[in-house]
């Protein structure tokens, strides 16, 4: 399990999280979506370690457990889901068929499978 705690981040008077708390289960897959300038962007560089909070507590997997596909920037609208998957996994240095396994898991996990 892995989530955070009450944590807040601040940039100078602007606030960006302010106590947010959530757990993710092992084996889930889970979103984040909100609005522009919702503090998304900051949720995840917290539990990427990128941004560390003024309060709270962070519990989150390392490395190559933690993953982000933004919509905007890191997705491609011609490509399909597989697609964008395994692209992603053969950056991380996946086979072939170990990209399309892993995806394939991935899309049912999601249940977007058709």
């Amino acid at each position: 399990m892995f989530g955070v705690r009450n944590v807040s981040v601040h940039f100078g008077d602007v606030p960006a999280l302010v106590d947010v708390s959530f757990d993710v289960a092992p084996g889930t897959v889970s979103t984040v979506v909100g609005g522009d300038g919702a503090g998304k962007t900051t949720l995840l560089r917290v539990l990427a370690g990128r941004v560390v909070p003024e309060r709270g507590t962070v519990s989150a997997p390392t490395g190559r457990d933690l993953g982000m596909l933004p919509a905007s920037a890191g997705s491609w609208a011609n490509l399909t889901v597989r697609q964008n998957l395994e692209f992603v996994a053969s950056v991380f240095g996946l086979s072939r068929s170990q990209a399309a396994a892993r995806s394939s898991e991935l899309i049912e996990l999601a249940g977007l499978q058709t």
